[in-house]
């Protein structure tokens, strides 16, 4: 973990992406940024099974956009009924994104370590977000 995020949260993340070489990618690099990926799904019905059966222990998602000609939106859906924050990552980039994901963070494919870092950070700052709104509700 960089030096200027060390008071951050260290992430459990859901990778979704079904091409296994970017998925390694992602996964080796969010764990060398010192995060946990605590799943990978290469489908849509397989990351919602993940959800589910991973109920509290995931703190953030990584998503591509296009999986296997299906698109990802159910699983965004998903992580947005149950607070859960999210990026996406494709090659479509943010114009490829519907308008009611507008503010969610999208990684451009081909992406860099720090493209991920970054986004990695915002996730943080989501989930720290989410936690004092929890918080204020009890």
């Amino acid at each position: 973990m960089r030096a200027d995020q060390e008071y951050l949260p260290r992430l459990r993340l859901l990778i979704v992406e079904d091409e296994t070489l970017i998925s390694m990618l992602i996964e080796t690099t969010v764990r060398e940024l010192g995060h946990e990926p605590v799943g990978c799904a290469f489908s849509v019905p397989e990351a919602l099974s993940i959800l589910d059966e991973r109920e509290g222990t995931i703190d953030a998602a990584m998503l591509d956009v296009n999986l296997g000609g299906r698109l990802v939106y159910p699983v965004a859906e998903a992580l947005s009924q149950r607070n859960i924050p999210f990026a996406f990552v494709t090659g479509y980039g943010a114009y490829g994104v519907p308008e009611r994901f507008a503010s969610v963070e999208v990684v451009q494919k081909p992406f860099t370590e720090e493209d991920l870092a970054s986004a990695c950070a915002i996730l943080q700052q989501a989930c720290l977000a989410e936690d004092a709104r929890q918080a204020v509700r009890s």
